[in-house]
């Protein structure tokens, strides 16, 4: 049912070719010399390097960096030639850090910050000719409380290589799957659409939510690959769907709304899937809306020129401004779950929840309820005039396999008093 990662568009996030991972030097392999163009940085992940300088009547030693450490910044930073040699002091693994990816971290940097940069790798060099610089960090002569700062962003700067390592592997091996959470018409009491919602099948760790990757996916630029492949197979999952009335939502990142390319890439997904763009519905966050509102004018009115519809997820919560309602192009509110949890017991949810439905009827918007678990919620809603619901009370997410002929479980007389009328189902 789900398509297949698309390899080139992985290793395009990573700057990786197929072949490069992490790398093993033996005792007294040299890694770099002196005099050699800086293709890359390394964080050392276990043993020891050697950082040594070319000098007479022999080379003398800079330096002796250990795990977590970094070595061969300067070179790809400021497009030089290395300015020390790196010797393997024991069997050492190194993790490979692209020119590519580092000379993109510092052009997406604050302009002051970029000048800092490389002004001081400028004034290094320059120190470089007499002093102990070169092309690795040393922090044995800094105070203590300067070495636990540095040793700090070491483990952060070595977590983060590991992840996107991880993450990437993942890609790889196929193992990302999506479940499909079930968005209900209660009115009819049948499935309107689903919400897709992606997941990792660890080896290790089991299956793994979006909050314990996504963040290191959109960190590590692993996220366009990601997005890219949950829309291609939400499409072949509405095209094995018999009911042409079904959509699904697909929750998309910032960055694939970022630029024009991405956007057209997820446009191109969804077109070439011959799928009715007017049954794909792109999930957004209010931090697109507010962050990069004017990127976001842009990349949504294509996806609508294209068909598809746009919901804003967990409305009411973080930066939630009625301004860009009538400025977005949006088709559905969703409510967040912290609204609706205790709503029958809450005269104030009940106020807000109900001045969210009344706004959505009068900008012609659906509201979908999320996070139902309690029956008495459920009535609540209904007797505020909230129509599609999701939440654990009425189904699950559940694989694709699982979907077809899926009804709801709970019984519609006992949980609102009256029986449904026969209507959509999922065949």
């Amino acid at each position: 049912m789900q398509s297949d990662i698309d390899l080139g568009s992985v290793l395009e996030a990573c700057n990786l070719s197929e072949s490069q991972d992490t790398v093993t030097y033996v005792a007294g392999s040299v890694i770099f010399r002196e005099g050699d163009r800086g293709d890359c940085a390394y964080i050392i992940e276990s043993g020891e390097v050697r950082i040594v300088r070319d000098g007479e009547p022999e080379p003398y030693e800079l330096a002796r960096l250990g795990p977590g450490d970094l070595l061969g910044e300067m070179a790809p930073v400021d497009d030089q030639r290395r300015s020390a040699s790196a010797v393997a002091a024991a069997e050492t693994r190194l993790t490979p850090i692209p020119r590519q990816s580092i000379e993109a971290l510092v052009d997406e940097a604050d302009p002051m910050l970029r000048l800092l940069v490389r002004l001081l790798m400028h004034r290094l060099r320059e120190q470089a000719g007499g002093g102990k610089v070169g092309e690795g960090t040393v922090d044995g002569d800094q105070p203590s409380d300067v070495r636990a700062a540095l040793h700090s962003v070491r483990e952060q700067a070595l977590e983060r290589v590991r992840a996107r390592r991880e993450i990437s592997d993942a890609l790889l091996r196929r193992e990302l799957v999506l479940h499909f959470q079930p968005i209900v018409d209660i009115d009819r009491w049948e499935p309107r659409g689903f919400e897709a919602l992606v997941r990792w099948a660890h080896p290790e760790r089991g299956l793994v939510s979006p909050g314990g990757f996504i963040e290191s996916a959109e960190k590590s630029g692993l996220i366009n690959p990601i997005g890219q492949w949950c829309v291609r197979s939400a499409c072949e999952l509405l095209q094995a769907l018999a009911a042409s009335a079904t959509f699904v939502s697909v929750n998309v990142s910032p960055e694939q709304l970022r630029t024009l390319d991405a956007v057209e890439r997820l446009v191109g997904i969804v077109h070439d899937s011959g799928v009715d763009p007017s049954r794909v519905k792109i999930e957004i966050t209010e931090h697109l809306l507010v962050d990069n509102p004017d990127v976001a004018v842009r990349g949504l009115k294509r996806v609508k020129d294209a068909g598809m519809t746009v919901a804003i997820d967990d409305f009411g919560t973080g930066y939630s401004s009625l301004s860009y309602l009538h400025r977005f192009p949006l088709d559905t509110l969703k409510l967040d779950r912290s609204f609706v949890d205790g709503l029958s017991e809450s005269e104030q949810r009940f106020a807000v929840v109900e001045a969210i439905v009344r706004l959505g009827e009068r900008l012609s918007m659906d509201v979908v309820a999320e996070g139902i678990e309690r029956v008495e919620d459920l009535r609540t809603l209904e007797s505020l005039g909230v129509s599609m619901v999701q939440g654990y009370l009425l189904g699950r997410p559940m694989p694709a396999e699982r979907l077809r002929g899926w009804t709801v479980k709970l019984d519609r007389a006992s949980a609102l008093g009256r029986a449904a009328p026969r209507g959509l189902h999922v065949a």
